[in-house]
């Protein structure tokens, strides 16, 4: 699926367990402290302040002696793996949880509501098997979500210029997605950082409609559609990409092309979770 792309978790409620070690694959991810520290609420408003002035500062964030890194590049001596070097290949699965009451902590559409589009919960089928557990009791276990809504066009767009992609278009790496879980009131909707990246993270669509040049004046233009956001599981309430062209783009003219763009390739990600160790 990724490209080594980014993925930077942030603290939050949740834990990691030492009884399942998790290889990176293809993905960096990038812990801003270390196992067992804190990250406060001034603290991650810093980081996310400062990520979304620039793709580029993940470099600088990457390069802090507090930040624990992990990413298939490591060279790893087999018979010694230190899970506390700053550096690794492998690290602990991770638990993530929604928490409750939480104040003064932006999000990315915070900080920008011009960039960035938020839906509060991702839709999900929950009668697939491997979701039904997300709504036991009615909790309605989903994903808040934050994404650029102009990168993503312009990803689109150049795409449908180099010739066009089919139905799924990945993110570039300019993109940074932010995505934390939510539930019901009262409830807590929890997933591990292992699921996240294998079962998740792929399975997410935007949906966008693409207009043509001949019916753009000349320039192709890509609309983000307003809570087109989905885990698309292949479930029986799973609709067809024509389908989702009607129901998300009802006014689209006949020659539109409806895209789902996924977090694919080397998309970055920011995700909430913790450094608390599963005793």
């Amino acid at each position: 699926m990724a490209n080594h792309s980014p993925t930077v978790v942030l603290n939050g409620h949740g834990i990691y367990s030492k009884d399942h070690l998790l290889d990176s694959c293809n993905y960096s991810l990038v812990f801003p402290c270390k196992l067992n520290s804190v990250i406060t609420n001034g603290q991650s408003n810093l980081i996310l302040n400062s990520l979304h002035q620039g793709i580029g500062n993940l470099a600088t964030l990457e390069q802090l002696p507090s930040t624990f890194l992990t990413n298939n590049t490591v060279v790893i001596n087999t018979y010694s793996i230190n899970m506390l070097e700053r550096e690794t290949r492998y690290t602990y699965d991770h638990g993530l949880k929604n928490a409750p009451d939480v104040e003064n902590v932006q999000t990315l559409f915070n900080i920008n509501n011009q960039r960035y589009a938020e839906q509060n919960n991702i839709a999900v089928d929950y009668s697939v098997a491997d979701r039904n557990d997300w709504n036991v009791n009615g909790k309605q276990g989903s994903f808040k979500i934050n994404y650029n809504i102009n990168q993503i066009e312009n990803d689109v767009i150049a795409v449908e210029r180099a010739g066009g992609a089919g139905i799924n278009i990945n993110m570039s790496n300019q993109n940074l997605v932010y995505m934390t879980p939510t539930a019901a009131h009262g409830h807590s909707m929890s997933v591990k950082l292992s699921d996240m990246l294998s079962d998740i993270l792929p399975k997410v669509k935007i949906s966008v409609l693409y207009t043509p040049p001949a019916l753009a004046n000349g320039q192709g233009t890509a609309v983000v559609a307003q809570g087109g956001v989905f885990i698309d599981d292949g479930g029986p309430l799973t609709l067809t990409p024509q389908d989702r062209l009607a129901y998300f783009f009802p006014a689209a003219a006949q020659n539109d092309v409806y895209h789902d763009v996924i977090i694919g390739d080397n998309a970055n990600i920011i995700w909430d979770a913790c450094r608390e160790l599963d005793t």
